[in-house]
């Protein structure tokens, strides 16, 4: 799972699953976590990123986990195809694709991730995500890329 993340982030550059870790209870895999959520904050950032979500597109179309003709969508769809293609890389995996799958996390855990999230964006200025967020907004959105990571569900998220 770390692995996973890191070539995520060196590839999309989404560090979004690392902004909130901090909030997961302690005993848990952050590593996985991090996997975890991963895939819905590309989503997120995938109008902002496209052509490095295009490269992690093709690079899951090419091991079989999305058709050929998804890597031709472009912004928030081939966000959405990519992140099915990583979740289906997991299954193999049997790494979650979604929070509710780890045994000790509730939807109480959004308000948590979002807390993380401010403490570690507020550090670095928002310099390590490549959409606007600020601390005015991130509730806005990290709320809706948290509830759809607990739930599995793409389309609350709200791009910019």
């Amino acid at each position: 799972a770390s692995d996973i993340s890191g070539i995520a982030l060196m590839t999309a550059k989404p560090n979004g699953g690392h902004l909130s870790v901090n909030a997961i209870p302690r005993g848990m895999s952050r590593p996985l976590v991090c996997a975890t959520l991963n895939p819905y904050y590309l989503i997120f950032y995938s109008t902002a990123i496209e052509n490095r979500v295009a490269k992690i597109a093709n690079l899951f179309a090419a091991h079989g986990f999305m058709k050929e003709d998804e890597t031709k969508l472009s912004g928030r769809e081939l966000g959405e195809a990519a992140a099915e293609g990583i979740n289906k890389f997991y299954s193999t995996l049997k790494i979650p694709s979604r929070l509710s799958e780890f045994p000790n996390l509730d939807e109480n855990v959004c308000s948590a991730l979002i807390e993380g999230a401010k403490k570690e964006l507020s550090k670095s200025s928002f310099k390590q995500v490549p959409v606007g967020l600020t601390l005015l907004n991130t509730a806005k959105y990290l709320r809706l890329v948290y509830q759809a990571a607990f739930a599995g569900d793409y389309p609350i998220i709200m791009n910019f």
